[in-house]
């Protein structure tokens, strides 16, 4: 489980007097329930592959599935990340959440509050200089590399 969730963020110092130690836990503690939801689909599939598992009539538990929710929503509610550290974990967590909403748009996971998480860091990126860098130049090109995977790709076919 520690592979999986970083718990690195817990140790690092907030800089300039600014705190997302709040956020940064509620961060973690949703890595973990969405590590263990993904645990518990995993083995009920595995079993279900290899007949140890009827198909129908059992459900999972969804005790990590609530926790995630409930996590969610608090992340929505508390607002703004003050650090650029709180804006990448709110991202990431936003990019985990998107493929619910594109594999089961109904499901629990889906219907949160993804476009909320996205807002609170578009808000709090607002004040910074637009023109500001936000990788050092020599990793500029990430984007032009995809460009060619791209071009190379196509030539191909």
């Amino acid at each position: 489980m520690r592979a999986i969730v970083n718990f690195d963020l817990q140790r690092r110092q907030p800089a300039n007097d600014v705190d997302d130690q709040r956020l940064l836990e509620l961060c973690t503690q949703w890595q973990m329930a969405r590590a263990q939801q993904e645990i518990i689909w995993a083995e009920q599939d595995f079993s279900r592959m290899d007949g140890s598992l009827p198909n129908e009539g059992i459900q999972p538990s969804t005790e990590p599935l609530a926790k995630m929710c409930e996590l969610q929503d608090t992340l929505a509610r508390l607002g703004e990340p003050q650090t650029v550290l709180g804006a990448r974990e709110l991202l990431g967590m936003a990019i985990k959440m998107l493929p619910y909403l594109i594999e089961s748009p109904e499901s629990t996971v889906a219907l949160g509050p993804v476009i909320q998480l996205v807002r609170n860091v578009n808000e709090s990126l607002k004040w910074l200089d637009g023109h500001m860098r936000l990788c050092p130049p020599g990793l500029s090109n990430k984007t032009v590399g995809a460009a060619e995977a791209r071009n190379d790709r196509d030539a191909v076919n």
